[in-house]
């Protein structure tokens, strides 16, 4: 399979776009996941699918993102709120078994347009917070209490979607959103 992918590959051998594009890539996702890049992690995978084809660019990245992964595990550790997260780590792992089983069957174009649909709202969001959209509904949010069905449906979508195009923030936002959990007392 991995002579297959890169079989077809022609851009692979333009080094000239394929490392400055990785670079930025792998700076998004690792000044997103310090805290400071607002969500803008989401949008480092789709610039690696413009060099590399899908599964290649997820084979690529897998490393780089499990990486920091464990790092903010690590310094987030004591800052979680067990009521909440094992409803979201059960939805995740839903979505991850869900996408791992289907994958297969997903050709390259399906996936593309999987990961443009979610940096396209990836994006929307980011700026529509910037321009202070979405900050006046957060001030008139009514708080929910954390409900399994509805951790289980939105993290299960932030699972498949995480493992396409890791892009599983924007789904486990829409759901933390309406918890009211704020970030500056964890």
């Amino acid at each position: 399979m991995f002579e297959q992918a890169l079989s077809g590959l022609s851009t692979i051998n333009q080094l000239e776009l394929l490392i400055p594009t990785s670079i930025l890539a792998v700076m998004l996702v690792a000044i997103s996941k310090s805290g400071f890049g607002y969500g803008l992690g989401g949008l480092g995978f789709p610039l690696m699918v413009l060099v590399l084809p899908p599964k290649l660019a997820l084979a690529v990245s897998l490393p780089l993102t499990l990486l920091t992964d464990v790092w903010v595990i690590f310094v987030w550790r004591k800052f979680f709120i067990f009521e909440i997260i094992w409803m979201m780590v059960l939805g995740g792992m839903i979505g991850q078994l869900l996408c791992w089983i289907f994958f297969n069957y997903l050709d390259d174009k399906s996936i593309l347009i999987l990961i443009g649909t979610m940096a396209l709202i990836t994006s929307v969001i980011f700026f529509l917070s910037k321009i202070d959209l979405l900050q006046k509904s957060k001030n008139h949010l009514n708080t929910l209490q954390p409900n399994f069905r509805r951790a289980v449906f939105w993290c299960s979508l932030s699972g498949f979607a995480s493992f396409i195009a890791w892009a599983g923030s924007v789904p486990a936002q829409i759901y933390l959103l309406k918890l009211g959990v704020n970030r500056k007392i964890l």
